[in-house]
């Protein structure tokens, strides 16, 4: 039997009214904006790492940044990089801004401490080794009293990570012994040298010296050895050329027999020639050695 009209009418008024009395928090938006009107016009709702919190409109920005240097040499060396920051709105006591590299596998934060009106400035050491490529800045964490928040929109800020080694050797000790030879004892002479530098050293460094009429020659040829040894400690005191060196260093040895024939009198070195496997290379001269207090003679008797 079909239902009469009336009836199909008060079904009809009903729903309409049980959809005007129902709850005021029961809200449907369409988009985000919606969902910011259902809990004020003055705040957001954020999502992001640290869990749902609120932020109002003066939350700090930024107005502009600056990084040095734009290039970073990392081989065999850990080097600072310096942020200055100017931010604007709710100024923060403190932030924190966080680079991350190429492969996001990486970081580096830089804490950001006032330097003056709306200054920041911060600085970081990055590791020896890192990453290689742009680094890019991707989130800046504030902190002021105990309200926290992210500036999670910043302005572009990149340095370049370069791994290219382009630091020859630095000489830091040379010792040799004896010091003076008998020509008729075929008695070797014994050297030993320890230098800084990024990569290993190449087979090809070598000693040459003179004799005292320059008539005669003695090459000698050195080769990795293990850190200290019979002359060099472990521990070996810096020497003329070890400001703003790289760190890792590098021991070799070598030896030298003159023949019966050997002229006597003072032998004295002709030049240092230090070369590392990525090409690099630096020649010291008897001059260099002796400035830097290191032995530059040997006597045949």
């Amino acid at each position: 039997m079909q239902p009469s009209l009336p009836r199909v009418a008060l079904t009809c008024i009903l729903l309409l009214w049980e959809a005007s009395s129902a709850a005021p928090y029961a809200f449907i938006g369409q988009s985000t904006e919606d969902l910011v009107g259902a809990f004020s016009i003055e705040k957001t709702i954020r999502f992001g790492d640290s869990g749902c919190f609120f932020e109002d409109a003066s939350m700090p920005s930024i107005a502009q940044g600056k990084i040095e240097p734009q290039r970073v040499n990392v081989t065999g060396l850990s080097q600072a990089v310096n942020l200055t920051m100017e931010l604007e709105g709710a100024l923060p006591s403190t932030a924190t801004a966080e680079f991350i590299s190429p492969t996001g596998l990486e970081e580096l934060a830089i804490e950001l401490l006032p330097a003056g009106a709306s200054t920041y400035h911060g600085s970081a050491t990055l590791p020896a080794g890192s990453e290689p490529g742009l680094w890019r800045l991707y989130r800046v964490e504030y902190m002021e009293g105990d309200k926290m928040g992210n500036i999670t929109d910043p302005h572009e800020l990149s340095f370049l990570v370069e791994s290219m080694d382009r630091y020859p050797p630095h000489l830091i000790d040379l010792r040799f012994e004896p010091k003076t030879i008998n020509r008729l004892d075929l008695q070797p002479i014994e050297f030993q040298l320890v230098a800084a530098d990024a990569n290993a050293l190449s087979p090809d460094a070598s000693a040459r010296f003179a004799s005292p009429s320059g008539s005669q020659m003695a090459l000698v040829r050195f080769a990795g050895v293990e850190g200290g040894g019979q002359f060099l400690p472990s521990e070996a005191v810096p020497g003329a050329w070890t400001e703003n060196a790289p760190t890792t260093r590098r021991w070799q040895a070598g030896s030298l027999i003159l023949s019966p024939n050997a002229e006597p009198g003072a032998w004295m070195l002709l030049n240092l020639t230090l070369l590392d496997t990525a090409g690099n290379y630096q020649v010291l001269c008897r001059e260099d050695l002796i400035e830097a207090g290191l032995p530059a003679e040997f006597m045949v008797e």
